[in-house]
């Protein structure tokens, strides 16, 4: 008889409790449902302040006549972008060489500043770069000065950039012209 009952408690050990499998299920249905709810609400969002940027933009393009002007302003903030990402990447390099690198970023910092008050025309911006590559504070060099400087002048370009994307990857989803709508 002990050999039974024993045998009875092991079958029941061994069997998966139903209540909490259920309620895990329901948790992991309530998790995506609640994690896809918050997708569309944020590519909605998303698509409704780009698209407000990307028409802003655009009417400043549309006052542009001359090609060459109209590409410079789309391609100057660009070219300031990869200038800044390569001044960022010298500075977060500099940091993590032990001793040379610390000796380096007392040369580096006013090269940084000079080069970004030069892409930016601002005196708060490279100073902030001058001070934070200047600092001994551990880590501080890695702040990407620069490539923030470049969101703070042109924070509506990507924006535009990136609605244009989704309009083109659209339209040849859909299979329409969207440009023949604008005009």
């Amino acid at each position: 008889m002990d050999a039974i009952s024993a045998n009875a408690d092991l079958e029941v050990d061994n069997k998966p409790d139903t209540l909490t499998s259920r309620l895990w299920f329901q948790l992991l249905v309530l998790s995506l449902a609640s994690f896809c709810v918050m997708t569309i609400i944020v590519c909605g969002t998303t698509y409704i302040i780009l698209r407000k940027e990307y028409q802003g933009v655009r009417k400043e393009l549309d006052k542009i006549t001359n090609p060459d002007e109209r590409r410079a302003f789309l391609w100057k903030p660009a070219l300031k972008l990869m200038s800044s990402v390569a001044i960022d990447i010298v500075g977060s390099a500099l940091t993590f060489i032990p001793v040379v690198g610390t000796l380096a970023q007392f040369a580096w910092a006013p090269l940084s500043a000079l080069l970004i008050f030069l892409l930016y025309r601002d005196v708060t911006l490279s100073s902030v770069g001058f001070f934070e590559e200047l600092l001994p504070i551990p880590f501080l060099g890695t702040i990407p000065t620069a490539s923030l400087s470049w969101f703070k002048v042109y924070w509506r370009i990507p924006g535009f950039w990136m609605y244009s994307l989704l309009a083109f990857f659209l339209a040849k989803i859909l299979g329409k012209d969207l440009k023949a709508k604008r005009s």
